[in-house]
């Protein structure tokens, strides 16, 4: 996955980085 993406789809969820496995960009 992009990091850009994936930035973005993160934001738009505006969720919490640690709710996510993978690592950062």
């Amino acid at each position: 996955m992009n990091v850009r993406y994936f930035a973005a789809a993160r934001a738009a969820a505006g969720v919490e980085e640690e709710h996510f496995d993978l690592p950062p960009g």
